[in-house]
């Protein structure tokens, strides 16, 4: 089931990103791009049912309680020894506009998936938030980009390294593309 989920957000990510191109219209003409992953897991420690109640000890031993969402389906399937896995991943890219691109603006898309009814519970969620504006600051040495964008919020975002500022310059209109996406999914421990 959890590659079930991966392989769903990672479908997800990709249509945005098409999604995202063919909206454009104008190629970018230069682009810096970062990202991360990570993955964590918790072992379900306690279960109520009744009140949807779960407690959960990550891998550094702190344990957490919560109450389960009713939108959660499938929770009858859970025991208490099951495991919690999360894969997670954020990426920010940073692409001059074309002439032709328009004023500053944002788009935000998102894509939820979870688990058939009677499978474990599961589910993955993908969000694209796309910014427009102009850069104000390039700095070499952090390296990042601020730039103005709508309503105009001044953001800053990490390059991974310089080279990738190469062709960036004050004034350039842009677009900021962040993209984060989640999955989660129960499993019965391996025996």
């Amino acid at each position: 089931m959890r590659h079930t989920i991966a392989v769903a957000a990672a479908a997800c990510a990709l249509s945005f990103t098409l999604a995202a191109s063919a909206r454009a219209g104008d190629p970018p003409i230069a682009a810096a791009a970062e990202g991360v992953t990570f993955t964590a897991t918790a072992k379900i420690t306690a279960l109520d049912m009744k009140t949807r109640s779960i407690t959960i000890e990550a891998e550094d031993g702190s344990t957490w309680s919560f109450k389960v969402d009713d939108k959660v389906q499938n929770l009858d399937k859970v025991k208490v020894g099951d495991v919690i896995v999360v894969k997670g991943f954020a990426a920010v890219a940073v692409a001059l506009k074309g002439p032709k691109s328009g004023p500053a603006g944002a788009e935000v898309d998102e894509a939820f998936v979870k688990a058939a009814k009677g499978q474990m519970p599961a589910g993955a969620v993908v969000e694209q938030i796309t910014l427009q504006g102009k850069i104000k600051a390039i700095d070499t040495k952090a390296p990042s980009v601020t730039f103005e964008g709508p309503g105009g919020k001044v953001t800053t975002v990490k390059a991974k390294d310089a080279k990738a500022l190469q062709g960036l310059q004050v004034g350039d209109d842009v677009t900021v593309t962040l993209l984060e996406g989640l999955a989660i999914a129960v499993e019965h421990p391996a025996k």
